[in-house]
């Protein structure tokens, strides 16, 4: 397992823990008051099968960023943009690849 820091918005900064693999990306995320060491087994467990895992941080949750001086709950777009650029800067990927 890695960490690394995903620059989502000015200020705003998400922590995502990655395990390696080759076949389709897993996206985990938790809930609310929780962080995304939860997925810790599971992610192992889905990393062992072959898949790449990403378990992101929310903002102010784990060790990601709150921001500075926004409110702003949806940083950097919409939730499927800003999920494409977690998985995309994790992953070195350029983008996240399309279900065939």
């Amino acid at each position: 397992m890695q960490s690394v820091d995903v620059d989502v918005a000015t200020g705003v900064r998400l922590r995502v823990r990655t395990w390696p693999g080759a076949g389709r990306p897993y996206l985990l995320v938790h809930g609310l008051s929780s962080n995304a060491r939860l997925w810790d087994g599971v992610a192992a467990r889905i990393s062992g099968a072959g898949h790449p895992v990403y378990a992101v941080d929310l903002r102010s949750h784990g060790e990601s960023s709150a921001g500075i001086g926004s409110r702003s709950r949806r940083p950097g777009g919409t939730p499927s943009r800003l999920l494409t650029k977690v998985i995309s800067s994790a992953s070195g990927r350029p983008s996240m690849p399309r279900p065939t």
